[in-house]
């Protein structure tokens, strides 16, 4: 599972204390829906592509 999360969670975000976090908390998957898309870019400011 850890392995497909990596494969797939490319997108990296900026976190105010990177080390005390683990490395799934660093990084999204790089599509998803709109409003998975519209979360993450209003949490992180990280634009990903839209998919249906």
């Amino acid at each position: 599972m850890d392995e497909r999360f990596r494969e797939i969670a490319t997108a990296g975000i900026r976190l105010a204390a990177p080390e005390a976090l683990a490395w799934w908390h660093h990084v999204i998957p790089p599509r998803g829906s709109q409003e998975f898309a519209d979360d993450v870019r209003r949490q992180f400011g990280v634009t990903i592509e839209v998919v249906d």
